[in-house]
């Protein structure tokens, strides 16, 4: 009977690590995206790259937490950037407006400027 609760309990343990380790993967997985998409400060890399190798040492909810704490953060940095793109495509917009500048002019700005 002891016997059998211990290995309950051991079944219940794995079953919790392997679900931070997936949990932890996707928030890598997610963090790594996000670097891609921003582009990589080499300061900010290696903050993230020591925690992502915390992670694979160790999966805690401490860890977990910590990393999505930086996915948050660069969430919010992927936000702003946004933001300021849009209130500068509004402003090229309206400089457009007052310059008359042609629909043809601007696809063709667009067609020439586009990363994606």
């Amino acid at each position: 009977d002891h016997i059998a609760g211990l290995r309950t309990s051991l079944r219940e343990l794995e079953r919790e690590r392997d679900h931070r380790i997936l949990v932890q993967k996707d928030i890598v997985r997610d963090i790594k995206l996000l670097w891609k998409e921003l582009g990589k400060n080499s300061a900010q890399l290696d903050a993230d790259e020591a925690a992502i190798a915390a992670f694979r040492l160790e999966p805690t909810m401490e860890t977990i937490s910590n990393l999505q704490n930086r996915r948050a953060d660069l969430r919010r940095v992927k936000d702003e950037r946004i933001g300021l793109l849009r209130e500068k495509a509004q402003e090229i917009t309206a400089y457009w407006e007052r310059l008359r500048v042609s629909e043809r002019e601007r696809t063709s700005f667009f067609n020439r400027t586009s990363t994606g």
